[in-house]
């Protein structure tokens, strides 16, 4: 009966649901989507301690291993080959109707507001973007919102701007449907592929310079991004080389001259201190959220890794204090450059402007320097 609801979806949707080469993977995928089996159902499993370890002292005994730890043991590299990506099965209803529409090739991820999927445009026969917003009326005000800043941004170059071109939009029965340039990858796929090492301080450098230059192409026309992260920041082609990069996801933007102070914007994680104690906020908060990429970029890992608001602001109080100087120039000089921008009063953060015409971005500076190292749990 499992089999027999795995082809009915693929019947569905043209596509298998769970397509793992490896039986890790598929379990991976299945947990992602479906949660993990309960204790007593992985209790009695021959092959359980293959892929999960016990722990007699947690409420829940079997933790699935994480990739680290599945290649450390057997040598395989996960591979991540869906083409539907859910965290959820309730979703799978969006994404059957979706197919009856456009040309569909590849689902490219979901979340609260819906999906993206990649689609072939039948008059040019190119590749394109599109998200898919559901039809709860909360979510189709949003979508109404984030038409509205995008028509604002159609002033800018979206190249010269480094902001995703946005193409237009239409309507798939009650679904506001927005239309996207088709880009590569986003910042967390590009350093997890680097096994989250970190990139270079010359790496990190232009795709600094460009997200800052999308920022400063938003102030000037008055947007506050309002969700800046590095799943929000795609990659082009990751190929080149210097790589370039562009913001995506206007869905939570908002003119600054009507920011609501005590709305909760962004993600736990990245959004400014204002945003977190519902004081007024503007452009500024983008930049805190673009220290705390940088930091990320730099040593592969968030500065705040929190799921929770208390956390994330205990972890700023505990750590805003002042940094090392034996560091080497660049490096010095980002974290310089890092600390204007978490400036924990709005009014003295560092501007786009500010950001463009700091040492760090010095041409004389363009020498290599070593990856920042720390130590990671495992």
């Amino acid at each position: 009966m499992w089999s027999l609801g795995l082809v009915a979806v693929e019947l569905a949707t043209g596509l298998p649901l769970y397509p793992g080469n490896e039986d890790y993977d598929v379990l991976k995928f299945i947990i992602e989507t479906q949660g993990q089996p309960p204790d007593h159902v992985l209790d009695s499993g021959v092959y359980t301690e293959d892929y999960f370890i016990e722990d007699k002292d947690k409420q829940q005994r079997w933790t699935f291993k994480t990739d680290q730890q599945f290649q450390y043991e057997t040598g395989y590299e996960s591979l991540e080959t869906r083409c539907i990506k859910l965290t959820r099965l309730d979703d799978l209803e969006q994404i059957i109707m979706f197919r009856r529409g456009p040309e569909v090739e590849a689902f490219l991820g979901e979340g609260g507001f819906g999906i993206v999927a990649k689609c072939r445009d039948t008059t040019t026969n190119q590749a394109v973007a599109i998200k898919v917003n559901k039809s709860d009326p909360d979510i189709l005000q949003q979508a109404h919102v984030e038409i509205f800043i995008l028509e604002q941004l159609r002033r800018l170059d979206p190249d010269a701007a480094n902001i995703v071109q946005w193409n237009g939009f239409f309507h798939d029965g009650e679904r506001v449907c927005l239309k996207f340039e088709l880009l590569d990858q986003c910042l967390w796929d590009y350093i997890g592929d680097r096994n989250k090492q970190g990139l270079s301080i010359s790496e990190v450098r232009p795709i600094l310079g460009q997200i800052t230059n999308a920022l400063s192409h938003l102030s000037s026309v008055g947007i506050v991004h309002a969700d800046l992260k590095p799943g929000n920041i795609m990659v082009v082609n990751r190929h080149e080389s210097p790589i370039k990069v562009k913001l995506i996801d206007f869905g939570l933007a908002c003119p600054a001259s009507a920011v609501i102070p005590g709305d909760f914007v962004g993600t736990v994680g990245y959004c400014a201190p204002e945003v977190m104690l519902g004081l007024p906020y503007n452009e500024a908060s983008d930049m805190w959220s673009l220290g705390l990429v940088a930091v990320e970029l730099a040593t592969g890992v968030p500065l705040y890794p929190s799921e929770s608001d208390y956390d994330y602001l205990k972890f700023i109080i505990e750590t805003q204090g002042q940094p090392p100087d034996h560091q080497q120039p660049g490096q010095r000089l980002f974290v310089s450059l890092i600390k204007q921008m978490l400036a924990l009063d709005a009014h003295q953060r560092i501007t786009p402007s500010q950001v463009l015409r700091h040492p760090f971005f010095s041409p004389g500076l363009s020498k290599r320097f070593p990856c920042i190292n720390i130590e990671r749990p495992y």
